[in-house]
């Protein structure tokens, strides 16, 4: 009897431990043009390099150019004369394969003169100087990547005299016309095989160590 009521008592541990093994655990990932975001990549008439970040009053702004406008330094060592109105921005992140629940919500901040964002290919929104913002959340598990990398790409159009629909145009030389972007946002998701916490793994090592004795006792007093 007293042997029984042991191992029943141990077995509590055993199942609060055990339980851990099926806590969700959640993880998000922040994605914005600010330098907590560096790894965004511009390219532009076949040149290609770490995009440049730049202040745009009170938010941060990615650009081709140092300094956002035509006297800047570009990115790929391309030049001035290179810049043809057109360039693209891309950030890769990475979404676990177990990951469920996924969400991207995002939101444009601002762009001289014209962007459209792109999720996975897939376009989201345009968006254009002194136009309103966009902003949205996907939640469709088939616009993500599971186990591998997902891409955000920023399409940007400079045309300062048309720009919502003005083709593209080259930077004006006077250094006052300028070609950056900027987005705010983040994906969320949720994983479905979240990892124990050590204290949840010392609680499991001492049931079944409990576990271990009580069957000793039982054997010998039997």
């Amino acid at each position: 009897m007293r042997g029984r009521s042991f191992s029943k008592f141990l077995l509590w541990p055993l199942g609060l431990a055990a339980s851990c093994f099926v806590c969700a655990e959640a993880g998000a990932i922040q994605i914005d043009t600010s330098t907590n975001n560096a790894d965004w990549t511009a390219s532009f008439s076949g040149f290609s390099g770490p995009a440049y970040h730049s202040s745009c009053g009170t938010v941060e702004c990615i650009s081709i150019s140092s300094n956002g406008r035509s006297g800047g330094t570009f990115v790929g060592g391309g030049t001035y004369p290179d810049f043809t109105g057109t360039w693209t921005a891309t950030l890769d992140f990475f979404l676990p394969a177990d990951a469920v629940n996924v969400a991207y919500s995002y939101e444009s901040v601002a762009v001289d003169d014209r962007a459209t964002l792109s999720l996975n290919g897939v376009a989201l929104g345009d968006f254009w100087i002194f136009g309103s913002s966009i902003s949205g959340t996907i939640t469709n598990a088939t616009d993500f990547v599971l186990g591998g990398m997902n891409t955000l790409t920023l399409s940007v159009v400079n045309n300062p005299f048309n720009p919502q629909s003005g083709p593209p145009l080259t930077l004006n030389p006077d250094n006052f016309d300028g070609t950056v972007v900027a987005i705010g946002g983040q994906v969320t998701y949720d994983l479905t095989t979240a990892v124990p916490e050590p204290g949840s793994l010392a609680l499991l090592g001492a049931a079944l160590t409990g576990l271990a004795i009580a069957r000793r006792r039982r054997t010998t007093f039997a």
